[in-house]
Formats: C-alpha cells, structure tokens, sequence
C-alpha cells in the first residue's frame, strides 16, 4: 500500500508537475486547488 499524499496549490500547472513527481515516487496522490 503506498503512502497518500494531499496536494494543495492554487495553480493547475504546478500540481500537475508536483503529482507527477509523487506518482512516479509510488505516492497516492489526493489533489484540491484550495
């Protein structure tokens, strides 16, 4: 099971880079703009 990860951040781009980076890292990632 892998550990989640909420993702909070007001611009589309920047999470879109960041939940890149945890799924390739095995996160689950959880997002929210704000």
């Amino acid at each position: 099971m892998s550990a989640r990860v909420l993702l909070v951040d007001d611009d589309p781009s920047l999470r879109e880079v960041v939940r890149y980076a945890l799924d390739r890292a095995g996160y689950e990632v959880i997002e929210a703009s704000n």
